[in-house]
């Protein structure tokens, strides 16, 4: 247990050694809401952190292993920033409301999954933010959601073909922002 939840300040944790940040860790952030926890991971396992406090969570894919991370034990994250250096897939599952930052993808096999806490509703929604152009090809996989909003605030070459509304009846609406919509 790391408690910062009496601290004043700001709390960044960066964990070293891949695969560390799981469900035998808990973090509880202090007062400021700019509190960050640095993570990789290298195995083919689900990895779910508990954290209370801690807003943004920086999440690397470091081996071609396909790990995913579970946000089921977080409360108060406000942004997932993703970066997945390998040729598979990183997986986030358990989004609510926060933003996932797509840092970047380093292969045109790179494909980042994510994954709503519940996509069973008729207005789900995701807030996904593109800040670096990733290698051209790398996919952005998402299943069942009626709303996507992309800000796109550099030049991309994200491969949107994952994207699949599987519900019949459904539709998917895809609203792109920013500078290199």
């Amino acid at each position: 247990l790391f408690d910062a939840s009496a601290f004043g300040g700001n709390v960044v944790l960066s964990l070293a050694g891949n695969d560390i940040f799981d469900s035998t860790v808990e973090i509880l952030g202090g007062a400021l809401t700019t509190d960050s926890v640095t993570a990789a991971y290298s195995a083919a396992a689900t990895y779910a952190p508990k954290t209370t406090g801690v807003e943004i969570l920086n999440i690397t894919n470091a081996a071609t292993n396909s790990p995913i991370l579970s946000l089921a034990s977080t409360s108060g994250v406000t942004k997932i920033n993703v970066t997945n250096s390998q040729a598979d897939t990183l997986a986030v599952t358990g989004i609510g409301s926060q933003t996932v930052d797509i840092i970047a993808a380093a292969s045109v096999t790179s494909i980042t999954q994510l994954v709503l806490a519940n996509a069973t509703g008729t207005t789900d929604s995701i807030n996904i933010e593109l800040s670096a152009a990733p290698t051209a090809g790398a996919k952005i996989k998402l299943d069942d959601i009626e709303t996507i909003n992309i800000k796109v605030d550099a030049t991309s070459g994200y491969d949107l073909s994952a994207i699949a509304m599987t519900a019949a009846g459904k539709t998917t609406s895809l609203v792109l922002t920013g500078a290199g919509a």
